[in-house]
């Protein structure tokens, strides 16, 4: 399996070592409710970066603390001095108190959480109840909050709304207006500036709903269509992933209005999260 480990005993909840690497490192799903997931995210702490009596005096050492008694630390960082360890915890419960703050209860809903192999980097996705809506063609679009953080400094901590389509096995997912709470790691989390972002964000609803219903409204020829996937997508998407499997999903969603399973499901999926 991974070196990370889960709670076998919680039977509602599923995890699976996936096929996608995130930065070269295997990944690992579990999907289940907030209080499911809660109890498996690693938490980490910071030592001095060290051999013998020999200190770095700009570095400390970030380490996974065990979740099982049988497990050890196991070191997955140096960082500065300065760093603030965000964990992954203060993250989630940061983001549920935050949507409670604006009577939003998703504590049965279930989610995904993503892991790299050591859990030093995470992302959480979490349907949003009541949110989602018909643009027209009886396909429903969903809203989903999402939580990127990682306590390695690959990345900063990124909240952000997107919605999702399932137009395939993965599904579909386009930002909102693109905007995204981003956090250096050199403060702690307050729900309430998390719920000021998110109230600002859902007020943003009605103009989005209306623009996607246009679209949707919207006569696209397929000539103009095919330039498009076979010239400027097959270039910009070339550049980091397979440019025949991608464009050919494209055409195959155009044409037949869900994506056909690939073998190769999924690139590295730090394509996904950049």
């Amino acid at each position: 399996m991974s070196s990370y480990h889960y709670d076998e005993s919680a039977l509602t909840q599923k995890a699976r070592l996936t096929d996608w690497t995130w930065e070269g490192s295997s990944v690992l799903e579990l999907t289940g409710n907030v209080t499911e997931l809660f109890p498996q995210i690693p938490i980490f702490s910071r030592h001095p970066f060290r051999v013998g009596s020999e200190e770095n005096r700009f570095k400390d050492e970030i380490r996974r603390e065990p979740l099982k008694i049988t497990d050890e630390p196991i070191p997955v960082a140096t960082v500065s001095k300065i760093y603030s360890l965000i964990q992954h915890r203060d993250v989630l419960a940061s983001v549920f108190r935050a949507l409670k703050m604006i009577r939003i209860d998703i504590s049965g809903v279930d989610s995904s959480l993503l892991l790299s192999e050591y859990g030093e980097r995470m992302q959480w996705s979490c349907s949003i109840p009541g949110m989602d809506f018909d643009p027209g063609d009886g396909c429903p679009i969903v809203l989903q909050i999402n939580c990127l953080n990682s306590v390695d400094t690959s990345t900063v901590l990124e909240i952000t709304f997107s919605w999702h389509r399932l137009i395939c096995s993965n599904g579909m997912m386009f930002g909102l207006k693109e905007n995204r709470l981003r956090r250096r790691h050199i403060q702690s989390l307050d729900p309430s500036d998390i719920a000021d972002y998110l109230r600002g964000q859902l007020n943003e609803l009605p103009q989005e709903k209306s623009l996607y219903s246009e679209w949707f409204t919207t006569r696209v020829e397929p000539e103009s269509l095919t330039e498009w996937v076979d010239g400027r997508l097959a270039k910009e998407w070339g550049r980091r992933v397979r440019k025949r499997h991608w464009s050919s999903r494209i055409t195959t969603i155009w044409t037949r209005g869900r994506c056909r399973r690939f073998s190769d499901r999924r690139a590295d999926i730090s394509v996904r999260m950049s």
